[in-house]
């Protein structure tokens, strides 16, 4: 096999690797996620750490589950439509990306940054981040 013919193979194999992988990682369900029943309650630093110390088992525990995670706002973003809410864990390098879902907007009015928050959503497994998806605020306190 000559060279162009293996470069471009690879080419192929690459571009395929990388629509399964973004597929993956946002691929929302249809499931309705107010009336779905949570598998895991958790705290943000704990749900962080538990990736950090062991990936494959974590994704086993946490993965494609309805999780809910109560945590620290660090900030709150609006991109391409979306809603995003970080949880903080206790070093910067790590946290939890929560994607609000399009219909739970108006919900995002009644938190901010350093305010404590529980959300519910679909664990997509662990980037350098926890992600969730489908994400709705389930309640807010004053972070004390």
């Amino acid at each position: 096999m000559n060279k162009k013919i293996q470069f471009t193979l690879g080419m192929v194999i690459c571009l395929l690797i990388g629509v399964y992988w973004f597929w993956q990682f946002t691929h929302t369900t249809t499931i309705n996620i107010q009336n779905t029943e949570t598998n895991t309650f958790v705290e943000a630093e704990v749900l962080i750490n538990s990736f950090l110390e062991n990936e494959a088992q974590s994704n086993k525990q946490f993965k494609s589950k309805v999780v809910e995670v109560t945590g620290i706002v660090k900030t709150i973003s609006f991109t391409n439509n979306r809603y995003t809410v970080i949880l903080q864990g206790k070093n910067n390098d790590h946290h939890v990306l929560c994607d609000l879902k399009a219909l739970d907007a108006t919900s995002i009015k009644s938190i901010s940054h350093l305010k404590k928050v529980r959300i519910k959503g679909i664990c997509k497994g662990f980037l350098k981040d926890v992600i969730l998806l489908n994400c709705i605020i389930i309640n807010h306190k004053s972070y004390e």
